[in-house]
């Protein structure tokens, strides 16, 4: 399962794979792992929504309830 995951403030955690640190904007990482799962069991990252989901379409209504 891949999620977003961002550092905690002041905290530098970089990818095991490779070996980059994680920015502020955070990265879509394998949460199943190992690794990922003691960084967030510790508090080291914060989790956040995966960015490769597809936007959800609204409808615009116009002001007499028709489309």
């Amino acid at each position: 399962m891949r999620k977003r995951v961002y550092p905690k403030s002041g905290l530098i955690v970089r990818d095991p794979a490779s070996r980059e640190i994680l920015g502020d904007g955070g990265k879509e990482v394998d949460v199943k792992s190992t690794y990922w799962r003691r960084r967030l069991k510790d508090g080291d990252v914060t989790l956040g929504p995966s960015e490769n989901k597809e936007p959800k379409i609204s409808e615009e209504v116009s002001e007499d309830g028709s489309n």
